[in-house]
């Protein structure tokens, strides 16, 4: 009955929403077996119209002997084919109704003639779906990266960040071991794109194999199937490079050998040619590892990043190592080892212009010339053992990072201002997990994560500034913000779970303590001599945080349909103690969370969530006293503990067609954030005196966005386009007056890559987004923004010519709305050796102008760009 009722619903909302593609649908359905009654997997099922070749639907039995095809038309009646590996064909006349249709087939083993095959450039077998990389890869493509980009369904993001279908993957395999551990972008830029048969994508995937009949999960991951040849042999690959204006240099080193008991890949690279090449080394899991981070208090001003290629602005010095290693021990027994490290110095020269609306259409404009110098040592290590059986799963995580971070600037406002930075933040944590399965098909699990960070900060600012707050009104020599924060965090649960029939039931219980202790103070120096910060310029604060909770976890699940309930109580209670007063907390409160998906037919999926959060702090909210965080950026708490809580639901529908090459999504979301505080700002000429006062806040925003994307072969190319919409409406406090602001944000984007034969291709993007807001009673003129992205690419004989073009517009500057680059590279290619000349930025353009929107400020930066430049390298293989 409950069966019934859920899909009678679930078919209602889908005829409101989609009226005019279900008029006229049928579908026939049933079971295959043989003369023995054994069910039959992977049989072909077409189905066309009487005496006609034609297919309208196909399915293929699954591990069951369940077919399912589905028709929407006026025929009366429709043939029905069957075919399979030594059960010959068989066809059936029908009539055009929904229905029941079972079938038993004669084992007919069958004569083979000789015959090509031409495997399909995209397929798919059960929740597997295959991409030929052969059929999409081109001539000027070195890394597997490179293809990805050009296959339908698949999205790489320019931070590296990969997704399937509208969704992040969740797991990246190189021939199903997890080498790298979220940290991916070592593959897709270094794997070459030859060594590569296909790219695998598991839909539905569930990591966990003791939990795959438990937790299901709507995520997909993607495995990288290596030919053979790439396979037990190792292979090495060098760069030199040098190049001018200025000097240049890219260097790179990159090792690889996959075996199947033994993986590795081993890099170096460093250049100043603009290459961030520490952005590989960026992990893309969610795991519990995130849950803790350590505060980033102080900083040297600086504008946001334009949203250009990174290497038009970068002026860098950059030398970063990677080490990645995994063993199989034994069966499903996995060791990793990895282990990068990056040295990178930055040169930033920008000017920017702010400009603050405040009450009364009063506006306060800000002018800065800002000149940074960063230096950068990041060092991440991590060590793990994995074993992931039917009936048992372990994993033990072990994580440790290190910074040390060096920051000089120069600020020209009215007076030359000096800032220097230090932060060197360090974390070390363990992440356990042990599911185990018991003879009775119970499943017991146990999670465990205990982290420790330490990142102690400092500020530096010269000449002293703001004598009237801070020295009596006496000019003095400079000024230095002190700020350590060290954090523990224990998050523990054990749970158990089981399956009858079409439900899975899992309890669990939890205890999780967090604790943090932060001390800052404000030092005023003048000739040498320290003088003692007042009380309102220090911080001696220990806030502690425990949650216990108890969670049941309920699935429902047909064939076509699964909905999740999870249902936690939790208790929470905290105790804020610093040098004034002291604070106790406890709160008991309901978070649930829905989420259900309906699978329409082979192609079309549809889900949907409900979530309502609840949470408390961070300390970086906690402070009672003044902080110092930029050299006109000045922070205090004058409220309880924040307190917020959000209510967030989507809807997500998805369609895919392997057969067709066709991909597509869409989907919207909704979400009510509310607070307890509201952020104050005051402004004394160019200081920002920022507080967080008790007054309720509540944040509202929504989105819609979608994609499309498919492979057309009569012209070998990939198309693919998105599209989005933002908007998000809010309010803040400035100078004592509540002001509501309101910021919209929509766009699309259209999408070709193309195969001219063998003797040329070419890509071409388009970003194009519009920006509008209000504040208070003041309508912000909209900002427009296009990106186009043109790169053609010629072959000839071993010569490869490629071409880049890159121009962008932006509608509120004045002058020089439009800006654009050009790039040119020659490759020449024998035996082992690629020799490569490029020349970047061939109109030489030296500076990029954007305005944007933020909260209650309309901000323009000008950025200093890279000068043109020619670089030389010779890329050849070691062994």
């Amino acid at each position: 009955m409950i069966h019934y009722i859920i899909n009678k619903v679930l078919l209602i909302l889908f005829v409101i929403i989609f009226p005019i593609g279900l008029f006229g649908q049928i579908k026939v359905s049933g079971i295959i077996k043989n003369k023995s009654g054994e069910t039959l997997p992977g049989i072909n099922v077409l189905l066309g119209n009487v005496n006609k070749e034609n297919i309208l639907s196909y399915s293929i039995s699954d591990n069951n002997g369940y077919y399912q095809v589905e028709y929407k038309g006026a025929a009366d009646s429709l043939q029905i084919t069957l075919t399979g590996f030594d059960y010959g064909s068989v066809k059936k006349t029908i009539k055009a109704v929904s229905q029941k249709l079972d079938f038993e087939l004669t084992n007919q083993p069958i004569e083979l003639q000789e015959v090509i095959v031409k495997p399909e450039m995209i397929s798919q077998r059960g929740d597997t779906i295959n991409y030929l990389v052969s059929a999409f890869v081109g001539k000027g493509d070195r890394v597997i990266g490179d293809v990805l980009k050009k296959m339908p369904g698949i999205e790489v993001r320019e931070s590296g960040a990969i997704s399937y279908n509208g969704k992040e993957i969740n797991k990246f395999y190189v021939e199903n071991l997890d080498l790298l551990q979220g940290r991916y972008g070592i593959a897709t830029k270094n794997i070459s794109a030859n060594d590569v048969a296909s790219v695998q994508v598991y839909e539905n995937h569930q990591p966990v194999k003791a939990l795959q009949d438990v937790k299901l999960s709507d995520q997909a991951a993607i495995n990288i199937k290596l030919k053979d040849s790439a396979k037990g042999a190792l292979s090495a690959m060098a760069q030199l490079g040098t190049g001018f204006t200025p000097f240049l240099w890219n260097n790179e080193f990159v090792a690889l050998y996959f075996a199947k008991k033994y993986q590795n890949i081993t890099t170096y690279k460093g250049n100043n040619t603009g290459d961030d090449a520490s952005r590989e080394f960026t992990s893309f899991y969610s795991e519990a590892g995130s849950m803790q981070q350590y505060g980033n208090f102080l900083s040297i001003l600086a504008p946001s990043l334009p949203a250009i290629n990174r290497k038009r602005y970068l002026f860098n010095s950059i030398h970063s190592v990677s080490a990645n290693n995994i063993w199989v021990l034994k069966n499903d027994y996995n060791l990793n080892a990895n282990i990068n490290y990056f040295n990178d110095a930055q040169k930033q020269d920008s000017y920017s212009q702010s400009a603050y609306f405040l009450p009364g259409d009063s506006i306060l404009i800000i002018n800065e010339q800002l000149n940074a110098k960063k230096y950068i040592d990041k060092l991440n290590a991590d060590i793990k053992l994995n074993v992931n059986k039917s009936n048992f799963y372990l994993d033990n995580h072990i994580k440790l990072s290190g910074e040390w971070n060096r920051n000089r600037g120069i600020v020209l406002t009215s007076d030359s201002i000096n800032q220097q930075s230090e932060k060197n933040p360090f974390n070390i944590s363990n992440t356990f997990k042990l599911v185990k399965t018991t003879s009775s098909g119970k499943i017991v699990e146990v999670n465990s994560f205990n982290g420790f960070s330490k990142s102690p900060q400092k500020l530096i600012i010269e000449p002293g500034l703001y004598p009237f707050m801070f020295n009596d009104s006496k000019d003095y020599d400079k000024m230095k913000q002190n700020v350590t924060i060290n954090n523990f965090t224990s998050r523990n649960s054990v749970s158990y779970s089981f399956v009858s029939k079409h439900i899975r039931q899992v309890y669990w219980a939890g205890f999780d303590i967090e604790s943090q202790f932060l001390k800052s103070d404000l030092q005023i120096l003048n000739n040498n001599n320290i003088n003692a910060a007042p009380d309102s310029l220090m911080n001696d604060l220990r806030w502690t945080q425990y949650n216990m909770y108890v969670n049941a976890y309920y699935s429902y699940f047909l064939p076509k349909f699964k909905i999740d309930i999870y249902l936690p109580v939790n208790y929470y209670f905290s105790f804020i103690n610093n040098a004034w007063s002291k604070t106790n907390t406890n709160k008991l409160f309901f978070t649930p969370y829905l989420h259900a998906v309906y699978n329409l037919n082979n192609y079309w999926d549809i889900s949907a969530h409900y979530s309502f959060s609840k949470d408390y702090g961070p300390i970086d909210n906690l402070y009672p006293n003044y902080i110092m965080q930029t050299y006109r950026d000045l922070n205090r708490n004058e409220s309880k503990p924040l307190e917020y809580e959000s209510h967030a639901a989507s809807l997500f529908l998805s369609y895919k067609n392997p057969r067709k090459s066709l991909f597509g999504n869409m989907g919207g979301s909704y979400e009510r954030f509310r607070t307890n505080v509201m952020y104050a700002q005051e402004y004394t000429d160019i200081l920002q005196i920022r507080k967080i006062v008790e007054s309720p806040q509540i944040t509202e925003s929504y989105s819609v966005s979608g994609s499309i994307s498919k492979y057309i072969y009569a012209v070998r190319s990939t198309i693919s386009l998105s599209g989005r919409y933002y908007n998000v409406k809010s309010s803040q406090i400035n100078q004592g007056e509540v002001v509501k602001y309101n910021n919209e944000n929509y766009g699309f984007s259209p999408n070709i890559e193309t195969q001219l034969g063998s003797w040329g291709s070419i890509s071409y993007a388009l970003k194009w987004n519009e920006s509008n807001g209000a504040i208070g009673n003041i309508n912000l003129s909209g900002i427009r923004t296009i990106s186009n992205y043109l790169n053609i690419s010629f072959f000839i004989n071993k010569l490869a010519i490629n071409m880049g073009y890159e121009h962008y517009y932006n509608s509120n500057i004045l002058t020089g709305k439009n800006k654009s680059f050009a790039d040119i590279e020659l490759k020449y290619k024998f035996k082992d050796v690629e020799l490569m000349c490029t020349w970047v930025n061939v109109f030489n353009s030296k500076q990029y102008i954007i305005a944007s929107y933020s909260e209650t400020r309309e901000d323009y930066y000008a950025y200093g760009i890279r000068p043109a430049q020619l670089l030389l390298t010779a890329k050849f293989k070691l062994w």
